[in-house]
């Protein structure tokens, strides 16, 4: 391999790693504005308090998210912008993968917390079935009754005992 190619796979690697908390943590804000729509209108309201927007801010922020992160949401919120996250979102993930460096959200959902082994064979996995640009939000669903479900992009990997209930009440009802 070229020097060239080398210095480009390392930029790459270290523009993914640099950028990954940044898109979890704004990705995380999305979701919570997308699940809870009123929220935006408050947190855009002019007439709506500093203290009841932080307020706001903390049911949306994840734990542990970087300062930058928040301080950046906080802006937004600020300049009246937020609405602008979807947007800030697609441009950035663009940048990305005009660098060569997309990443991917890989959002597993299971109806208990997964040991450290099971996360990590699960992400092994994934990487292999969709390759190593993915971050990995996981989320506890107790509705799912056990099993995992996996979302990337725009396709499903359901291996929920509800995911195989539903199948299964579709086909005696479809005939």
């Amino acid at each position: 391999m070229s020097a060239q190619k080398e210095a480009k796979l390392y930029a790459q690697a270290v523009l993914k790693t640099a950028l990954e908390e940044w898109l979890a943590g704004l990705q995380h804000v999305q979701r919570a504005l997308h699940r809870e729509p009123d929220l935006l209108p408050k947190l855009d309201d002019p007439g709506t308090s500093p203290a009841a927007k932080e307020s706001l801010l903390a049911r949306i922020l994840p734990q542990g998210v970087r300062p930058e992160v928040q301080n950046f949401v906080r802006l937004l919120v600020r300049e009246h912008d937020l609405k602008l996250l979807d947007n800030v979102l697609l441009e950035l993930e663009g940048l990305l993968e005009e660098a060569g460096a997309a990443l991917r959200t890989a959002e597993v959902t299971t109806a208990v917390p997964l040991s450290a082994e099971d996360r990590a064979a699960l992400e092994a996995e994934l990487v292999k079935q969709f390759g190593d640009n993915l971050l990995f939000e996981y989320t506890v669903d107790p509705a799912v009754i056990g099993g995992v479900r996996v979302r990337v992009g725009d396709r499903v990997i359901d291996g929920t005992v509800a995911g195989r209930l539903n199948a299964m009440r579709e086909r005696l009802l479809g005939g």
